[in-house]
């Protein structure tokens, strides 16, 4: 996949997160920061829906994406900004389980 696809695929995997985490909570909060933080960086050119189907992976889909667009980014603000939504997805795995599941 080329870095442009990796972005998109990035937001489509923040979309369907966003879509299926309550409506109030700080999960939700850190999502929306991290989808905000990552059009910061790009505006897709097409919304790629995960092929992952359950939340826990997405998530962890999502964060590994991020680390390693993060990494291979040239520009020092790209960088930080995309590991910034990286870390709010690693503290949404931290704090809330996936739907249905059971702590």
């Amino acid at each position: 996949m080329t870095r442009m696809a990796d972005l998109d695929r990035a937001h489509g995997l923040l979309v369907t997160l966003c879509e299926d985490a309550p409506a109030v909570s700080s999960a939700t909060s850190a999502l929306m920061q991290a989808f905000n933080l990552v059009v910061e960086v790009h505006s897709p050119t097409r919304i790629h829906l995960p092929t992952e189907r359950g939340y826990a992976e997405r998530l962890v889909t999502l964060e590994h994406l991020l680390d390693g667009l993060a990494d291979s980014s040239t520009e020092l603000s790209e960088c930080l900004t995309l590991h910034d939504a990286a870390d709010l997805v690693r503290e949404v795995r931290a704090i809330r389980p996936a739907p249905g599941a059971s702590r």
